[in-house]
């Protein structure tokens, strides 16, 4: 497997890899959105296997006192293969370079796959947001020290 740093023009793959991931995104997928990100400084990641983009995430260089794991997306039929957790060890791995010792991340208060996923990669459960994503739409906040 290959993880890749992202650009611009690979948007279109996380619109499709996000659509084919098996979680209904209550905020909607847009290219507005990751443009949006990019601007703000947003490092993503590509990961590639035997050519074929799975997987992808978004790191937020500076977030509170570390940095954040803005997004992260695997195709549903490369799911339980560690390409997530690898996605997630170069997110972690560039903040540290950059200084940081702590990775945040929100996730939906009704995605408990996600909720364990994180909590079996030492996020600990540090926050709760109330209509976050909306009204009803709460959000979980995670933290791992690295």
């Amino acid at each position: 497997m290959l993880i890749r740093e992202a650009h611009k023009k690979d948007i279109p793959l996380f619109i499709e890899l996000a659509k084919a991931d098996g979680y209904d995104y209550k905020v909607g997928i847009s290219k507005e959105r990751y443009l949006r990100a990019f601007e703000e400084g947003c490092k993503f990641y590509i990961a590639e296997e035997n050519g074929v983009s799975v997987g992808y995430a978004a790191l937020q260089p500076i977030f509170a006192k570390g940095s954040r794991l803005r997004w992260l997306s695997v195709h549903k039929e490369h799911h339980r293969k560690g390409i997530g957790s690898q996605l997630v060890n170069k997110a972690e791995h560039v903040a540290q370079t950059l200084g940081k010792n702590k990775l945040y991340l929100y996730t939906h208060q009704s995605n408990t796959i996600a909720i364990i996923f994180y909590s079996q990669l030492k996020f600990k459960v540090t926050g709760f947001f109330a209509d976050k994503y909306g009204k009803g739409e709460h959000a979980i906040l995670l933290r791992k020290q690295l």
